[in-house]
């Protein structure tokens, strides 16, 4: 049977949409980032995904901004002002390489409040679930946030919780890209809870 020049090309087609890149000799994402930053680095980023499959993505887009992402991820930023919020800026004391404070507000007053306060702290006695029954109680690295939103003071989210991160490298808050991928994390878990609550405030 004699192929037309139409049925080659679908079947080239075909054949380039079920391959793998690696039929090209192209690296995969995890292969050229695993080359670029090493063995052991790229181990300890999937390892993240022992505590959240989020951090390890994140983490690993942070290294390597071409990384493929499924959504584009929103901030904080494009949330709040989303309801009108303006930004207040960092608050004091900071920026500091280890904690940073965002505020966020809305109104002429009483004012409708948002703050995010982002710590990274080397060790920290913490309860279940963060620690190994039987095991020691201080966490060797972790990343603890604080989130408030209030209208007048009076307080729709008050919470503080943390994210166990193993200790890889310094993470300098004083960095933008290094803040805002702390950010992101603490989004992947509030964004919902924060929401619902600006939905209360209309």
């Amino acid at each position: 049977m004699k192929l037309t020049e139409a049925k080659l090309k679908q079947m080239i087609l075909e054949a380039i949409k079920n391959s793998s890149p690696r039929s090209f000799g192209i690296p995969t994402p995890d292969e050229k980032l695993r080359s670029d930053i090493g063995d052991e680095m790229y181990g300890k980023i999937q390892s993240l995904g022992d505590y959240d499959k989020n951090q390890a993505d994140i983490m690993k887009q942070s290294f390597d901004p071409d990384y493929p992402r499924t959504t584009q991820p929103d901030s904080f930023a494009d949330i709040l002002e989303s309801y009108g919020f303006k930004y207040e800026g960092i608050t004091q004391p900071g920026p500091k390489k280890d904690s940073v404070s965002q505020t966020w507000r809305r109104g002429e007053g009483p004012y409708d409040s948002f703050t995010l306060h982002i710590l990274v702290d080397p060790t920290w006695s913490v309860p279940d679930p963060y620690y190994p029954k039987g095991g020691s109680r201080n966490i060797p690295f972790f990343l603890r946030y604080h989130i408030r939103l209030d209208r007048n003071y009076q307080y729709l989210i008050k919470k503080k919780e943390l994210i166990p991160i193993p200790k890889m490298f310094d993470i300098d808050l004083t960095d933008e890209g290094a803040l805002k991928d702390m950010e992101a994390l603490v989004l992947k878990r509030e964004k919902d809870n924060i929401i619902k609550a600006l939905e209360e405030l209309k």
